[in-house]
């Protein structure tokens, strides 16, 4: 008994509280971190089993939003199909008008001319090429002006720019020397188009010989 009870005194109390205690403090933070971790795992299964129950409701909303996708696309393209042949209609039907146009223009016997504001030509036809005697590229842009010298057209230049400003008809005497050295003596009449809405996109001319003369 002496022995025992001299055994038992040999121990701390003190170091034997603070292993327990430890040993409880350390089964403490286990149990702590695996109910943190069962917890998380929990609500995880739970958030799956949501997202698992509403799945079938949101590829039916998706379903759904894809078909009213097509649908509004097909009416697009129904739209854009329909806009495309009206395009394409109109475009024939300008081309036809382009087409009589310049056929009424290069088959008019009577010389005829188009130009700007700026009195470039945009477009000649044939006999007035042919009442110059050059080619009708040489008539083009201000290439004309080379065969109206301003020495026997005073003012014509002039007159032309003041019936721009003014948005009228102009009309008056014009002597044109040819390449070969004769001399016509013509009357030009240039009108704005559109005529009752300025400013003109254009203006359309025609050109009248009254004589040839060799004089020059």
């Amino acid at each position: 008994m002496t022995s025992l009870r001299e055994f038992l005194q040999s121990f701390d109390t003190t170091q034997i509280f603070l292993a327990l205690f430890s040993s409880v403090g350390a089964v403490f933070l286990w149990m702590k971190r695996r109910y943190i971790t069962f917890h998380g795992w929990r609500k995880a299964r739970e958030a799956r089993r949501l997202a698992l129950n509403e799945l079938p409701e949101r590829v039916s909303d998706f379903a759904k939003l894809l078909d009213s996708v097509c649908k509004q696309t097909e009416r697009a393209l129904g739209v854009l199909d329909s806009h495309t042949k009206t395009l394409d209609d109109q475009n024939r039907v300008l081309s036809n008008i382009s087409a009589m146009i310049h056929g009424e223009m290069e088959l008019d016997p009577t010389p005829r001319f188009i130009c700007d504001d700026d009195g470039r030509n945009l477009n000649v036809n044939t006999a007035y090429a042919r009442l110059v005697g050059c080619g009708r590229d040489e008539l083009m842009g201000f290439g004309y002006q080379r065969f109206i010298p301003s020495n026997i057209n005073p003012g014509y230049i002039e007159d032309f720019d003041s019936a721009i400003k003014q948005h009228r008809s102009f009309e008056r005497p014009l002597r044109i020397l040819r390449p070969d050295g004769t001399e016509v003596l013509t009357n030009v009449r240039i009108v704005p188009y559109p005529e009752n809405e300025p400013p003109a996109h254009y203006w359309v001319g025609a050109v009248t010989a009254a004589r040839r003369s060799t004089d020059v």
